[in-house]
């Protein structure tokens, strides 16, 4: 009976100020489907679960702490379904380490909403790189917000138009100016028309994505090899040269050290037996633990000094470097991250604890950097 009422209302609407009708039909058409859900709880839960009430809640829980009263830190991440939970696990870390700091963090979705800037320190966008490249219109709204924050003083960690130096093609070359080798990156427009050697390239090389981190990388040791290549799979392909790291043990190892500010923290050694390494693939005996513990206490990268100028070129504040050696024992970085996931859902399900050490510094280094860089530090 009510659906039927409302369509009669519908109809009515001709009678309504036209400035109104949208507005109107709009509001009716939200009141029929709460009705239609009313009657259909599972169906509701189902689709509330695909909507971004689930994160507001989960922020606003957050922020029930926060002291609005004082200086406090501002920190905005995405909707779904673009990591809308990074960094939850250093939240949490916060909350239950240091309560007294985490009422000093306020947390916000990326919106075409005016933030109210009131009492902000410190603006910290934990958004998806390149930004301006891959959404365009999330990119827009960042950069609104942040030149809000900059007209009244509020400085900003790794600037929003700053992300997009970290396309491969970029970064490589601005890191090789610091005189760490990198691999020579190619971006490809025509994969069908891409001929290697017109750009000084040689089999094997590598083909992956020149935007996008933790992609499937190809192989490619010769012409016919190029010519099976599934472009319509790449949204930004680039052509890599192959460096060869593989260590006399057959093992091959990427390094990952995190710069924040001056200061840096590893994060992992990942040795693999194959050549892609990835952390699902490690290989996970004592021998390599014990590897990997020996770098990740060091506290301090052996190749820091370079890796620093590396950041510094890029423009970066906080980032990610993910490197290995060569065969002559030269360090060779494949890429940076500005938006690195310093712990992710995989470490909860197998035995991480040799990690947990390294995660905890690494949390206090970049916890210290955001209240240097809110002046609020002296504050706790």
């Amino acid at each position: 009976m009510l659906f039927v009422l409302f369509d009669k209302l519908e109809q009515l609407m001709f009678f309504v100020k036209f400035s109104d009708l949208f507005m109107i039909i709009k509001l009716i058409r939200y009141i029929k489907s709460f009705l239609w859900y009313l009657h259909r709880p599972q169906k509701a839960y189902k689709r509330i679960q695909k909507t971004s009430i689930p994160l507001l809640l989960s922020d606003a829980r957050y922020n029930a702490h926060l002291n609005k009263n004082l200086r406090h830190i501002l920190i905005v991440r995405h909707f779904t379904p673009t990591h809308p939970f990074y960094n939850n696990h250093f939240l949490q870390w916060v909350h239950k380490n240091y309560p007294e700091i985490s009422s000093r963090i306020r947390l916000k979705r990326l919106s075409g909403i005016p933030a109210n800037l009131e009492n902000t320190a410190l603006f910290i966008p934990w958004l998806q790189d390149p930004l301006k490249e891959r959404f365009p219109r999330q990119y827009q709204k960042a950069f609104r917000l942040q030149q809000q924050c900059q007209k009244q003083g509020i400085p900003v960690i790794n600037s929003v138009d700053s992300l997009s130096r970290s396309i491969k093609s970029v970064a490589l070359k601005l890191i090789a100016q610091t005189g760490i080798r990198t691999a020579k990156a190619i971006p490809i427009t025509d994969g069908k028309s891409f001929n290697p050697g017109e750009y000084g390239l040689s089999y094997p090389l590598i083909i992956r994505e020149d935007q996008i981190h933790s992609t499937t990388m190809s192989f490619i040791t010769n012409e016919e090899n190029l010519n099976t290549v599934a472009w319509e799979n790449f949204k930004q392909p680039v052509a890599m040269e192959f460096i060869d790291v593989k260590g006399e043990d057959n093992y091959y190892r990427k390094y990952r050290y995190v710069l924040v500010g001056n200061t840096g923290a590893p994060r992992h050694l990942i040795i693999s037996k194959k050549r892609f390494v990835r952390a699902d693939d490690r290989v996970d005996d004592d021998v390599c633990r014990e590897e990997e513990w020996q770098y990740t206490q060091s506290f301090r990268d052996p190749n820091h000094d370079l890796l620093n100028q590396a950041r510094k070129v890029l423009g970066f504040d906080i980032v990610a470097f993910d490197y290995s050696y060569d065969n002559n024992g030269e360090i060779v970085v494949w890429e940076p991250n500005p938006f690195p996931v310093l712990w992710q859902i995989s470490n909860e399900k197998k035995d991480s604890s040799h990690q947990l050490q390294t995660i905890n510094r690494l949390y206090k280094v970049l916890l210290d950097y955001y209240l240097e860089k809110a002046g609020i530090r002296d504050h706790f």
